[in-house]
């Protein structure tokens, strides 16, 4: 039989990005991410518009509710969660020591280096749609 392929277009509004320093990364406050949906969203959003996030975890070890549970009955953490996708976290009240943090630094120098602002990158893709739309 046939296979088709779908595309299901949403759009994400972040907590809040570094607008003056690389507009690339983001800011998402959490408590929990409560399914596999929500995780898998902010996967896509960061590969399919190179942005970076970190997370600002209300406590220490949040379970992720739909992180099946382990051999040994353990289950995965938001930290955990966080580290095996490739995004950063702090806590609530120590987000000023994690922008000044080395590691901060070089997100700021270093990711999406080469590929310009987001703001230039959306601007582009909103003409793009434009100008296809009145073809």
């Amino acid at each position: 039989g046939y296979k088709l392929k779908y595309v299901v277009s949403s759009t994400y509004t972040p907590d809040a990005v570094d607008y003056e320093r690389n507009d690339r990364l983001m800011f998402e406050q959490k408590g929990v991410i409560t399914d596999l949906a929500q995780a898998r969203k902010y996967i896509l959003v960061a590969k399919q518009n190179n942005v970076h996030f970190i997370f600002v975890l209300q406590e220490h070890d949040i379970f992720c509710p739909w992180a099946k549970k382990r051999k040994n009955g353990s289950r995965m953490t938001l930290e955990e969660w966080c580290e095996k996708e490739g995004f950063d976290y702090c806590y609530e009240g120590h987000e000023l020591e994690f922008r000044n943090s080395e590691r901060y630094k070089w997100l700021i120098e270093n990711f999406g280096a080469g590929c310009g602002t987001l703001r230039d990158q959306l601007a582009r893709e909103e003409s793009k749609f434009k100008t296809n739309k009145t073809q």
